[in-house]
């Protein structure tokens, strides 16, 4: 599926974030949004997750408005994985998992726990666990797990990789590419670009609210243009 963004506007009360954003992640391919801190990528997420109604333009889901309302984005098949961390630490990996499963049948609730537990191995051996036990890196992929067992059609992961070690952003990076292999179109704002443009095929670069540079990922870093772009020089 699709995600487009038209002349999108958006802020908090009277502080204007995105200026005129314009933005398409293709069917079934890896969009990265980088830029300097505070250039209004966090926000981007957010109007596409329906917590923050655009001002201005529009965000279309395979052409079709998608609605400011995040029950609403979700029931769409599009599953957003926040910055901030969103496990509840006193409940077992167990019980956040079936946190988001619970209008579905007992029949299906196992079939889709069973799925995640053979895709994410580590997370079945700690299933009992506190999640507040597990580590930053198994923390992510807790919030991970838990979005994917929506089975969404696009996937939104804000700075996935925030506060992992090297290795474990390599890990991370190598399921988000697993997930978009299943047909998962993804859009992922990253620090670590990049690691990051290594498994994307689209990068659009943000700054000031506006986005002012698109193109592949792969040839992106090797523009002197784009790297001064991406440091906010």
């Amino acid at each position: 599926m699709s995600i487009v963004l038209r002349s999108v506007e958006a802020g908090y009360g009277a502080f204007a974030v995105l200026q005129g954003v314009d933005l398409e992640v293709r069917p079934g391919s890896i969009g990265c949004l980088v830029g300097p801190n505070g250039s209004g990528k966090s926000t981007v997420m957010r109007v596409i997750a329906g917590f923050l109604a655009p001002r201005r333009g529009d965000v279309l889901l395979d052409g079709a408005p998608l609605p400011p309302r995040p029950q609403r984005v979700l029931r769409a098949g599009v599953a957003y994985v926040p910055q901030r961390p969103s496990v509840f630490p006193g409940l077992t990996v167990h019980e956040n998992l079936q946190m988001g499963l619970y209008t579905l049948p007992r029949r299906e609730v196992r079939a889709r726990l069973d799925e995640a537990y053979a895709r994410f191995p580590r997370l079945a051996e700690r299933r009992r666990q506190p999640a507040g036990a597990l580590s930053g890196g198994e923390r992510r992929t807790l919030e991970l797990c838990r979005a994917l067992l929506l089975r969404p059609r696009v996937l939104l992961l804000d700075e996935p990789s925030i506060g992992l070690a090297p290795g474990l952003v390599d890990e991370l990076l190598g399921r988000v590419r697993e997930i978009n292999a299943s047909g998962v179109t993804v859009l992922m704002v990253e620090q670590n670009v990049d690691k990051a443009l290594r498994v994307s095929d689209d990068v659009f670069v943000l700054r000031l609210g506006r986005i002012v540079y698109r193109g592949a990922a792969g040839a992106a870093l090797q523009e002197r243009r784009v790297q001064e772009l991406f440091l906010g020089g």
